[in-house]
């Protein structure tokens, strides 16, 4: 293994350590937010602070969502995936 990728794994290990993790065993613990699409990530915690006041378990939600899925909350097409679902249940109400 290169050492600057040992060195990575080390800072990741150490920045997980700084933060106390609020869902042990996420599929997000330990990752940084620069593994993540930055405009996901902002769109994922808007979204999951409105479950919780908390905003680093808003953010550990999140990032569990987005290793999961990378593009959880916002598809391919740049759509809103929570608005998109929402309005195709209004459309399956009307019926």
């Amino acid at each position: 293994m290169k050492k600057s990728r040992i060195i990575e794994k080390v800072k990741i290990k150490l920045a997980a350590k700084k933060v106390k993790d609020k869902v042990p065993g996420g599929l997000g613990d330990g990752r940084p937010d620069s593994d993540f699409d930055p405009k996901q990530l902002a769109k994922g915690i808007s979204i999951e602070v409105e479950h919780t006041k908390d905003k680093d378990l808003a953010k550990e939600i999140t990032k569990d969502h987005l290793t999961e899925i990378p593009n959880y909350y916002i598809n391919d097409k740049g759509e809103d995936r929570l608005k998109k679902m929402e309005q195709e249940a209004e459309k399956e109400l009307e019926k």
